[in-house]
Parts: structure tokens; C-alpha cells; sequence
């Protein structure tokens, strides 16, 4: 996938947000205002998830895993 693609399916953060919540493994009834992993990806620059995302072939869980092992 290129980054062009990666930008069609997650345009912006909010996108991507909705999406990342949309395969959170957390308790539906449940959920904070914003969990620890969105609050670290809030900080990243949004181009390098996009990169990995592309990377991973919009692969979701991996770009999670990225999200966690990733130095701000």
C-alpha cells in the first residue's frame, strides 16, 4: 500500500481514531474519554502512522503494536 492510499482510508487523526476504536479489544459498554495508546498517537506525527500504516498494509493491530514500541 502507499502512502497515497493510506491517506484515502485515514485522511486525518479523527479517522484514524475512529477506526483504531472501531478494533479496540475493550469493553464496549466501557470505554475512557482516551486510552493511554491514543494519547501517546495523538503525540506522534500523524505522517509516520501514516507511513506505517501503508507499511503494514493497513494492518490495524501492527500499527497499534508500532503505536506502543514507538519513541515520541
Amino acid at each position: 500500500m502507499t502512502i497515497e492510499e493510506a491517506k484515502e482510508y485515514i485522511p486525518d487523526f479523527e479517522a484514524f481514531r475512529k477506526e483504531f476504536c472501531a478494533v479496540c479489544v475493550a469493553n464496549d459498554w466501557y470505554c475512557p474519554n482516551v486510552c493511554d495508546t491514543l494519547l501517546k498517537a495523538s503525540e506522534l506525527d500523524f505522517n509516520r502512522i501514516l507511513k506505517c500504516y501503508a507499511r503494514h498494509d493497513g494492518e490495524m493491530y501492527k500499527v497499534l503494536r508500532w503505536i506502543k514500541q514507538a519513541r515520541i
